[in-house]
């Protein structure tokens, strides 16, 4: 995440403020911890995004997006969800990253299916199919009616969390995105996009909280961050202190109840 906002400058001024609010939020989900798979998975996504940034209006970017697809199709691997996430990021790719064209597609598309290719070789040497279709099954594992409200306080409590830093962000990067580049504010709108459809996601698909708390996590720091580094009114001075008392107590809450 440092490496992300440091090559494509995504505050306007010298800050590390979108490091620190990922560690900050980061620790505030301490239960999301020990999950190592989904762990990996967030690893893989945040250097997903970092390739693919690389891509911007470059629409013979075949080689940089071929990584960043396999980056995607290795998240997929430990979460099959990120799936989920390909065709809007395509769509993103065309009108955010200005990058897309059928090379470009082609490549996303060979990236993505690289570690199944080889996954798929080693299940034909054991001639055990089982593990793939096992894989996929819960990419159908939809809730209805909604059941947030069964997941422990400490879940919902970041969540909320998540939701007040990310819709601050999203309204203060809409009202002041005049006085960024061109660039910073697409690629801005790729986290929004991807932020909200992360979060539809979570309202739909509660059980799988430990990967798309993640995801959220990444596409909200970048906001959060532009928000706090670059306000000074008494207003959001004061939401400064609130949100990051907000932060602290969810923090020991979560810590406590771990």
């Amino acid at each position: 995440m440092m490496v992300l906002n440091n090559q494509n400058a995504l505050i306007r001024i010298f800050s590390r403020m979108v490091s620190c609010a990922f560690l900050i939020l980061s620790c505030a989900a301490c239960f999301l911890m020990p999950s190592i798979r989904e762990g990996i998975m967030q690893m893989f996504m945040a250097a997903a995004y970092l390739c693919l940034f690389q891509s911007y209006q470059n629409r013979e970017a075949k080689g940089i997006v071929y990584y960043g697809s396999l980056m995607l199709g290795l998240a997929s691997l430990a979460c099959p969800h990120i799936l989920y996430f390909v065709p809007l990021i395509w769509l993103l790719m065309g009108t955010n990253l200005l990058s897309l064209s059928w090379r470009t597609w082609l490549a996303s598309l060979f990236g993505l299916l690289t570690p199944y290719w080889i996954a798929s070789a080693w299940l034909v040497y054991k001639d055990d199919f089982a593990p793939l279709i096992t894989h996929f099954t819960p990419l159908l594992d939809f809730h209805f009616p909604i059941r947030i409200a069964d997941l422990d306080v400490g879940i919902q409590l970041i969540f909320g969390l998540l939701l007040i830093c990310a819709l601050t962000g999203i309204i203060h990067f809409v009202r002041k995105s005049s006085y960024d580049s061109i660039r910073i504010r697409l690629l801005y709108g790729f986290f929004i996009w991807m932020d909200l459809f992360a979060i539809a996601l979570m309202v739909f698909m509660p059980q799988y909280y430990d990967m798309l708390l993640r995801i959220i996590i990444i596409n909200t720091a970048p906001l959060i961050a532009h928000f706090l580094a670059l306000t000074n009114t008494k207003i959001t001075n004061a939401a400064f202190f609130v949100l990051t008392g907000l932060i602290l107590f969810i923090t020991v809450y979560n810590i406590w109840n771990t």
